[in-house]
């Protein structure tokens, strides 16, 4: 009973969240503060987050502090062992790429794009799959590059246009 009602209390909750996408305007969001917001309580208590972004902002749904917390709560539920968690960009031609790594277990090749699907994994198996479609509300992307046994390691391409450096305003 106790756990159909968990079942039921995270399907709720992944409605409401799901229903909120998109109905706000996209707002700019300091990654740094976004990353160190985003890692706060008990969860994190013995996990380092290192943060290497300088001044990116990214034009992002509001619902980008509920994607980037799942992120990094994934890293600390699924690495088994995770220590470290570490967010850098690189500046790409047209794009920014932001990385999410993590020093924990990692993903097998084999799943690397079924974690993204809905009902997929080991907990509610809506973690990721509400993530990508967050990011996708603006047109960021997604995928997992990690090498399975030294950590996992997210890509998430910022388009042109959804993102800048604040000393450039």
């Amino acid at each position: 009973m106790k756990e159909a009602t968990a079942t039921m209390r995270r399907h709720i909750t992944f409605a409401r969240d799901y229903q909120e996408m998109g109905n706000a305007l996209p707002a700019w969001y300091h990654v740094e503060t976004l990353v160190k917001n985003s890692g706060i309580g008990p969860i994190f208590r013995d996990i380092t987050i290192e943060t290497d972004t300088g001044s990116l902002e990214i034009l992002a749904d509001p619902m980008i502090v509920k994607a980037m917390y799942n992120l990094l709560e994934n890293a600390v539920r699924h690495g088994e062992h995770t220590t470290r968690i570490r967010v850098t960009c690189r500046k790409d031609e047209d794009s920014v790429t932001l990385v999410v790594e993590d020093n924990g277990t990692g993903v097998p090749n084999e799943i690397k794009e079924k974690i993204f699907k809905k009902g997929f994994g080991s907990n509610t198996g809506l973690g990721l799959f509400l993530v990508r479609e967050i990011l996708g509300i603006t047109g960021m992307q997604i995928i997992e590059t990690g090498t399975y046994g030294t950590g996992a390691r997210f890509e998430i391409r910022v388009p042109a246009g959804n993102f800048r450096f604040s000393e450039e305003n």
